[in-house]
C-alpha cells in the first residue's frame, strides 16, 4: 500500500495508552517527545481510556478512527478483556482479529499493529494464570496475525 508522505498514526486502547500519552506530554523524558520523535514521518495521535477492553473499543470509539482516518494504527488491547473471570485468551484473540479486519475494512487502514499484551504485576491485578492467559493470547495472535 502506497502512504502518504506524513501519514497519521493512531495510537490507541486502555489506560496504559492514556498513561503514555500522559508521561510524554509532561515532558518530564528529554529524550523522547511527544511526537516519539517522529514530527519528520509521522503525526502521532493518542487515544486511550482506562477499562477499555475490545468489546467496549470496537463500540464506543471507532468515531475516533473514522474523524482522524490515520493510515496506521497501533492497538494496545487485551488485558482488561482478561480479568479474572473474563473471556477466554481465544476468544480475546478472535476478537482482535475481527477488529483488525474491520479497521482495513471499513475504516481503510493500511498499517495495524496489535502490541504484545503485558504481564501483569503480581502484586497488583495479576495472578500466575492471569499472566498464563495474556502468555496464550500473545501466541494466538502471533500465529492468527502474522503476514
Amino acid at each position: 500500500p502506497v502512504m502518504s508522505p506524513t501519514p497519521q498514526v493512531l495510537i490507541m486502547g486502555h489506560s496504559f495508552v492514556h498513561r503514555f500519552h500522559k508521561f510524554l506530554a509532561q515532558g518530564s523524558e528529554r529524550r523522547v517527545r511527544l511526537d516519539l520523535n517522529l514530527s519528520r514521518s509521522a503525526y502521532i495521535n493518542y487515544y486511550g481510556v482506562g477499562g477499555r477492553t475490545v468489546d467496549k473499543l470496537s463500540k464506543y470509539d471507532l468515531s475516533v478512527v473514522g474523524r482522524l482516518k490515520p493510515e496506521i494504527v497501533i492497538l494496545e488491547l487485551g488485558s482488561n478483556d482478561l480479568s479474572p473471570g473474563e473471556a477466554r485468551p481465544e476468544r480475546v484473540g478472535s476478537e482482535i482479529e475481527s477488529l483488525v479486519q474491520l479497521l482495513h475494512a471499513q475504516y481503510g487502514v493500511k498499517f495495524i499493529v496489535v502490541c504484545q499484551t503485558i504481564n501483569r504485576a503480581l502484586c497488583l491485578h495479576g495472578t500466575p494464570s492471569s499472566n498464563d492467559r495474556i502468555a496464550l493470547l500473545n501466541r494466538y495472535l502471533s500465529v492468527v496475525l502474522e503476514t
